[in-house]
């Protein structure tokens, strides 16, 4: 989850046309972030603004986001004998062509 938010977060900083310079504080708090969910499941303080990254680390949501991102589908899946449904678009702009092809 945590390689999937990240890149959603570049890509979306990519459309926004920021150079890297000015995108860097921002990849740099999604860093900071998914490492203290995942530590003490905490939302950091003070995300750059403007940013929107507010509404992806909610305070009231660290608890599942820490969830999702300890984990890993790819050590489930294989000892699963259930079903599984993954469902993806293709127009979907948080998708990249990339992870279509996988």
């Amino acid at each position: 989850m945590a390689a999937i938010i990240t890149e959603q977060v570049t890509m979306s900083l990519k459309r926004s046309g920021l150079t890297d310079d000015k995108a860097r504080p921002y990849l740099e708090y999604v860093q900071m972030a998914i490492a203290q969910i995942e530590k003490d499941g905490t939302i950091p303080t003070n995300p750059p603004p403007p940013s929107g990254l507010e509404g992806l680390f909610l305070p009231n949501a660290a608890k599942l986001l820490r969830v999702e991102l300890v984990f890993d589908p790819a050590a489930v899946l294989p000892v699963y004998g259930g079903p599984v449904l993954v469902v993806q678009g293709e127009k979907d702009i948080q998708i990249s062509r990339h992870a279509m092809h996988r």
